[in-house]
């Protein structure tokens, strides 16, 4: 794998600059939405570049197992469609696992920790709200105190951005 493409991973690392350009894959798409009889459960606003898939992939699945409190407290709420649409937590979307996503509303939720307050980090998540809102989603955030203070409130608040779809 090239290095400027390890240095742009959802995990945490340092991006390149190239991250902050929302590139256009020219191959078929990771989950472009393919005619019956062929893979399934693939989605077209799903943009990470093949290479990046498995690790991806990988990433989620380390990320569902070990989730924050606040976390845990809201995917409550969220699973079995119990805001009448369907979550799905650790959703890979374009080059980023998003915490919470509403595909049908194309919605993210995600939780930001206590790292998210530095003024590095505060940049980063709004690079990856602007890749993300550029595939067509609309990402709103909540703090852990947040969900565990007042779970109703941030409730509602889905609810609200649930309904202006």
């Amino acid at each position: 794998m090239e290095k400027s493409r390890d240095n742009n991973l959802p995990n945490g690392n340092k991006k390149s600059s190239e991250a902050s350009v929302l590139r256009q894959p020219p191959f078929p798409l990771h989950g472009e939405r393919v005619p019956e009889g062929r893979e399934r459960g693939r989605h077209s606003y799903q943009l990470a570049y093949p290479d990046r898939v498995a690790i991806l992939k990988e990433n989620a699945r380390k990320n569902r197992l070990v989730q924050t409190d606040a976390e845990k407290v809201l995917w409550e709420y969220l699973r079995r469609n119990a805001l009448g649409v369907r979550f799905r937590r650790q959703f890979i979307i374009g080059d980023f696992i998003t915490d919470f996503a509403c595909i049908e509303k194309k919605l993210v939720v995600e939780v930001d920790g206590q790292y998210h307050l530095t003024d590095e980090q505060i940049e980063e998540d709004g690079k990856r709200t602007y890749h993300i809102s550029q595939l067509g989603f609309r990402v709103i955030r909540f703090s852990n105190e947040e969900i565990m203070t007042d779970i109703n409130k941030v409730i509602s608040i889905i609810k609200t951005n649930l309904n202006e779809q």
